[in-house]
């Protein structure tokens, strides 16, 4: 499942003590990328650009997912292999986007 939605990144979410600070923000997604797969389809997130530390504040548009769980279960239900997802995430307090691609 991780490897068909998140292209292998394994997430957690941000603690309140960093919200609102370099460019995370208050509310909303915020989950950081603990975790980048390394090989086959498990390194989509990588050879897309994202790393660790990285963090999400936008997946495929929604800005309301806020737990690993609620990505997992968001992308198994709404997204089809071959998609592109887009990928929102604040890294050094600048935010940059990358698509990864749905699996099956």
């Amino acid at each position: 499942l991780r490897r068909m939605v998140t292209g292998g990144l394994v997430l957690e979410s941000v603690e309140e003590s960093e919200r609102g600070r370099n460019g995370i923000p208050e509310t909303g997604t915020a989950l950081r990328v603990k975790f980048v797969g390394q090989y086959g389809e498990h390194a989509a997130g990588k050879n897309a650009g994202v790393q660790k530390d990285d963090v999400i504040v936008s997946y495929a548009g929604r800005t309301d997912l806020l737990t690993d769980s609620d990505v997992l279960r968001y992308g198994a239900t709404h997204t089809k292999p071959g998609q592109k997802i887009k990928l929102e995430v604040v890294r050094s307090g600048k935010t940059r986007s990358f698509e990864i691609p749905a699996q099956k």
